[in-house]
């Protein structure tokens, strides 16, 4: 993956998802190893509406997990991606830009705001939550970092992270979203 997935755009291209990087270079979603998963957790934590309704479509094919991630993620993105228009779809490793894709269904499909056009629905991961529950409390990186046996790095890129899914800026914010969407209870 190399970074591929850190700014890219995906192109929905007859029955192929293409991704293609800042510097133009275009790969199959499937020739790339390991991006189904990290594609499919993404979809899961940002739109978990949108992954639980894929999974109960393609249950049949659960058994080949393989298979099922690499179903749920080209129907997502296939709903969601159109042809190339040059804005980053996939930025800092989260899905950045929903795009409305033209589909015969609009207007009488089931899964219209659930699957296409999705709502998005930060969430953190447990690694990120537990470091945000610190920062909520007020300790800084460093003290983070020695009591959760991380490296402040970690804890930098973390609270870095969660801000992106959360859409704030500072902490702040954080707190102030912390306390209006009752994060942490």
């Amino acid at each position: 993956m190399n970074g591929l997935l850190t700014t890219c755009e995906f192109c929905a291209v007859d029955r192929d998802i293409i991704i293609v990087s800042p510097t133009g270079e275009a790969i199959s979603l499937q020739a790339v190893r390991g991006i189904i998963e990290h594609l499919a957790e993404e979809i899961a934590v940002c739109f978990p509406e949108a992954y639980s309704a894929l999974t109960e479509i393609y249950a049949e094919s659960r058994l080949n997990r393989v298979y099922f991630l690499q179903r749920i993620v080209i129907r997502f993105l296939k709903c969601n991606y159109s042809p190339s228009d040059n804005r980053p779809d996939f930025y800092n490793g989260t899905f950045a830009n929903i795009e409305y894709v033209s589909c015969p269904m609009r207007g009488e499909c089931e899964l219209e705001g659930i699957v296409c056009n999705p709502k998005y629905k930060p969430s953190l991961r447990p690694a990120e939550m537990r470091v945000m529950v610190k920062w909520y409390e007020g300790l800084n990186e460093d003290e983070i970092a020695e009591s959760l046996c991380l490296s402040t790095c970690t804890v930098h890129n973390h609270i870095r992270n969660a801000y992106i899914r959360l859409g704030v800026h500072s902490r702040s914010e954080f707190v102030k979203y912390a306390v209006l969407h009752n994060l942490f209870s």
